[in-house]
């Protein structure tokens, strides 16, 4: 199985510092152009289904993917929804006082999913899609956090170490993954 995992193009959320978390989102001109532009990179790659995130700023770049790709299934999955920062969603990190790094660990004192329930939630995916789609070609368009974790769970990372792996907002997240079905 080869899986393919991209995130969303920058949002205006992204660029005024909020902490997003599960809103929506919304795609600024900039991230519209970098998903018209990644689709374009993408539109020669054989693949056999794209699943999505079902929050506005994934499908939005997935529903541009998929006009290069017509006939390929575009599914939505809510196990690929970004990490839920309960009440810190929608503040803008600058007024928190809070480094990023600190909020992953600090969510569920604000009502939020905690990191391992992240984690935990990418490996089920995984488990799933392993099932459905072995010796496909899957494209995920996913948000930051649950794009690390895939990748700590796909490259079988310790816990311990995966945690503080999908924590670190500086760890960029692209690329072409295989599993063995």
């Amino acid at each position: 199985m080869k899986i393919i995992i991209i995130r969303h193009g920058e949002t205006v959320e992204n660029k005024k510092g909020i902490i997003t978390g599960q809103m929506p989102g919304h795609l600024s001109k900039k991230g519209l152009k970098e998903a018209k532009e990644l689709a374009k990179e993408l539109k020669n790659e054989k693949i056999d289904i794209i699943i999505s995130s079902p929050l506005k700023r994934a499908r939005e770049t997935a529903k541009i993917i998929s006009k290069f790709h017509p006939g390929i299934p575009l599914k939505f999955d809510n196990e690929l929804k970004e990490m839920n920062f309960g009440k810190l969603q929608g503040k803008a990190l600058s007024k928190l006082g809070i480094k990023m790094q600190d909020i992953f660990w600090l969510s569920p004192k604000y009502d939020g999913e905690n990191i391992r329930q992240v984690y935990m939630r990418a490996k089920k995916f995984l488990g799933k899609i392993r099932k459905l789609y072995s010796k496909k070609t899957i494209l995920i368009v996913g948000t930051a956090t649950i794009n690390r974790a895939l990748v700590c769970a796909i490259k079988k990372i310790p816990t311990p170490k995966a945690l503080k792996i999908i924590a670190n907002p500086n760890y960029i997240v692209k690329g072409v993954f295989r599993l063995q079905d």
